[in-house]
């Protein structure tokens, strides 16, 4: 169920950026299938890839793991306040 709702989301990600999976694939150096794949919710993307999505999309990786974006304001007051 998490794969689902991870792929939708790095979709929707991915198009707020305006890109295609062929050139977003293009950016993480590997092959589109796998963009595909993840956003079908047949697999999730490897941890190095996290990474390099997360600078991509200019998202942490809580946000990614949780398949919600917060505003930077929101998120500051939410990590100050722990």
């Amino acid at each position: 169920m998490y794969n689902i709702e991870l792929g939708k989301f790095l979709a929707k990600l991915r198009l707020e950026k305006n890109l295609t999976q062929e050139q977003l694939a293009t950016k993480l150096h590997i092959d589109k299938r796998k963009i595909s794949r993840w956003e079908c919710g047949n697999s999730p993307p490897e941890f190095e890839l996290l990474v390099k999505l997360q600078d991509i999309f200019d998202i942490t990786l809580y946000e990614i793991s949780i398949c919600q974006r917060f505003e930077k304001e929101s998120l500051f007051e939410k990590t100050k306040n722990k």
